[in-house]
C-alpha cells in the first residue's frame, strides 16, 4: 500500500534507498513518496507516445522557440529558429515550458528576476554517471568507513570547485553524480558555459579520486557518459494569477482549481502533499497563454519545493489538457472550464 507509512517505513526499505538521498530527512525517517526514471527509457517511452498520436501531433525538434506573436495582449503563436531559417507557428494555445519563461517575458507577462542566491534554485549542474562499480558496496563501504568517505567527499569538493553527490541510478552498476554549481544564472551564456566547461574539465580528476581513495569498490570504474548539456534549476519565473508561497506548507490551502497534488523536499509539514492550483500557470496580463514547469509562479523559498521533475510533470500535464479543453470548447484558458480539467486528469 503506498499510503501505508508503516511500510515505507520498513528497514529493508531505508537501507535501499537511504543511500541514494530517498528518505526524508525528518524522523522517523520514511521512504519519500516519488520516483526514479531511467533516462533512456524515458526518452524511447516518450517517443512512443508521441508517435501513436502522430496523426495529431505534429513534432519538430531542433526548433528554438524565440518570440511570442502578439496581438495586443493575445498570444497568437510562437517565432522560431531552426537549420532552416527563421519561420513561425500560430496556435490558439502557446504553453511556454522553457523552464526560464523564455516566452513570458517576451510577451509582456509579469515575471520575477532571477532566482535569489542564496536558494538551490540558484545553482545549475552538469550531471555525469559512473559505471563499473557496485552501489550495493558502495553504501556499506561509506557505512563502516565513515571518516574515509567524509575525506573523500572533501577531496572531490575540493577538485571540482562545489558540492556534489555520488546516487545510486536504476541499476546496480551505474550511478549518476548530481551537483550543485552556486550563484550561476542558468539563462546567461558566461554562467552555461562555466557551468559544463568547468565541470567537464574536472572529471578525470575526481574518477581518479574515486579510484585511489576507495579501490576496493572504483577500482574498474569508469566515466559512463555526460549529459549533453547543463542541468538547470531555476532563473526568472511567472507571476500568476495565485503565487505560491512558503506558508503554504505551514498553513496548507485548499484551492478550488488545483490541478496537481505533490510531495516536497525537506519541508516542515514532514513531505505532506500540497495543492498546485492552475492559475499558479497562468500568467498575468496575457491571454492564451501557459506556463507548467519550473517557471511555475511561486516566491523565492517555495519554488525549491515546486519544481522540481515531479511538479513539472504534473502542472505540464494538466497545462496539455486545459489547452485541449479549451480549444475544443471554444474558451481561453482564463476561462477554461477547470472542473472538466479536472475530471480528465483525475480520470
Amino acid at each position: 500500500d503506498p499510503l501505508n507509512d508503516k511500510a515505507f517505513a520498513d528497514p529493508e526499505l531505508l537501507k535501499k534507498w537511504g543511500a541514494c538521498g530517498g528518505t526524508t530527512r525528518i524522523e522517523p525517517a520514511r521512504v519519500e513518496r516519488g520516483w526514479m526514471l531511467d533516462p533512456t527509457q524515458t526518452k524511447i517511452e516518450m517517443d512512443i507516445m508521441l508517435d501513436e498520436l502522430k496523426d495529431r501531433i505534429r513534432v519538430m525538434y531542433h526548433s528554438w522557440g524565440c518570440k511570442p506573436i502578439m496581438e495586443g495582449n493575445t498570444c497568437k503563436g510562437v517565432i522560431f529558429e531552426s537549420k532552416e531559417g527563421r519561420k513561425a507557428v500560430l496556435a490558439k494555445v502557446v504553453i511556454d515550458a522553457t523552464g526560464d519563461a523564455d516566452l513570458c517575458r517576451l510577451s509582456g507577462a509579469p515575471t520575477s528576476s532571477a532566482i535569489d542566491d542564496e536558494c538551490r534554485c540558484s545553482s545549475t549542474a552538469l550531471v555525469y554517471r559512473i559505471g563499473g562499480y557496485s552501489a550495493t558496496k558502495y553504501s556499506q563501504w561509506r557505512a563502516t568507513h565513515g571518516e574515509e568517505a567524509r575525506a573523500m567527499g572533501q577531496k572531490i569538493r575540493d577538485i571540482h570547485g562545489f558540492m556534489s553527490g555520488l546516487m545510486s541510478g536504476a541499476t546496480d552498476t551505474v550511478g549518476w553524480v548530481n551537483n550543485w554549481q552556486p550563484k550561476r544564472d542558468c539563462s546567461k551564456i558566461a554562467d552555461q558555459t562555466a557551468t559544463e566547461m568547468g565541470t567537464r574539465l574536472k572529471l578525470r580528476q575526481v574518477l581518479d579520486c574515486y579510484r585511489t581513495m576507495c579501490p576496493e569498490v572504483f577500482e574498474d570504474a569508469f566515466i559512463y557518459d555526460i549529459a549533453p548539456q547543463l542541468g538547470t534549476r531555476g532563473s526568472h519565473r511567472i507571476v500568476g494569477e495565485v503565487v505560491i508561497g512558503s506558508n503554504d506548507w505551514a498553513f496548507p490551502k485548499e484551492y478550488d482549481d488545483t490541478i496537481a497534488w505533490h510531495c516536497t523536499v525537506d519541508t516542515l509539514n514532514d513531505n505532506a502533499p500540497i495543492e498546485i492550483p492552475y492559475r499558479a500557470i497562468l500568467p498575468q496580463k496575457v491571454d492564451n497563454l501557459l506556463a507548467p514547469g519550473r517557471h511555475i509562479s511561486a516566491d523565492a523559498v517555495a519554488i525549491d519545493n515546486v519544481n522540481l521533475i515531479p511538479q513539472c510533470v504534473g502542472t505540464g500535464q494538466a497545462a496539455g489538457v486545459a489547452a485541449a479543453v479549451a480549444v475544443e470548447t471554444g474558451t481561453s484558458v482564463r476561462d477554461v472550464d477547470i472542473r472538466r480539467v479536472q475530471d480528465i486528469l483525475a480520470g
